[in-house]
């Protein structure tokens, strides 16, 4: 959401929402009729502007760039299609480049959410494609290395805290506050930063 007054120099996050559609990652003219002279202005008051990115999430794409139900109903994409990693870099260089938004690097969320499960179907990946954690890696990859070639300073922030991921992210999240756990206990926010502090 724009800035409020008295802005000081920083980072600021565009959350979730200023996209028409999660896959292809194009702003909301409702929401943000002039997205790219908006992070101009951030620039000019000496702040970057990240933009919150949603892993994994098909809306708008088709569907040779998709993992599918049995019925052909996108659930995912497929980091094992040429054709959604030809889509992912164009779109972070269209976001990031000089002559696209000009952004500053992405909030990478929902990276948890990799398909899984018997009966998905692949229709534009060749056979023995990256799966699982590899397919996240290989997803990743492709998001960083085009991040990096339109902006080299870009910053990319996941919560991947494996080190397998180290080549492929700047900074770790360490996630949003619960506020409780799974068996309804209140959960301080102090213990769960600090237990996620530890673990990365």
């Amino acid at each position: 959401r724009p800035a409020a007054h008295g802005v000081v120099p920083g980072t600021v996050v565009i959350d979730d929402r200023w996209q028409l559609a999660y896959g292809t990652a194009e702003p909301d003219p409702s929401r943000w009729p002039d997205l790219r002279g908006w992070i101009a202005g951030r620039h000019a008051a000496g702040q970057r502007v990240l933009l919150w990115w949603k892993a994994w999430d098909p809306t708008g794409l088709p569907v040779e760039q998709c993992v599918t139900d049995p019925a052909g109903t996108p659930v995912a994409v497929d980091p094992g299609s040429p054709a959604y990693l030809s889509h992912l870099a164009g779109m972070v260089t269209r976001l990031l480049g000089p002559d696209g938004l000009d952004a500053d690097g992405f909030k990478i969320d929902f990276t948890q959410r990799a398909p899984a499960g018997p009966g998905l179907r692949r229709p534009g990946a060749p056979a023995g494609a990256t799966w699982g954690i590899a397919a996240l890696h290989r997803m990743l990859e492709t998001l960083y290395r085009a991040a990096k070639a339109a902006k080299p300073d870009a910053l990319v922030v996941t919560h991947t805290p494996h080190p397998g991921f180290g080549d492929v992210c700047d900074m770790i999240r360490l996630n949003d506050i619960l506020e409780r756990d799974p068996t309804g206990a209140a959960v301080p926010a102090v213990d769960q930063l600090a237990f996620r502090h530890a673990v990365v």
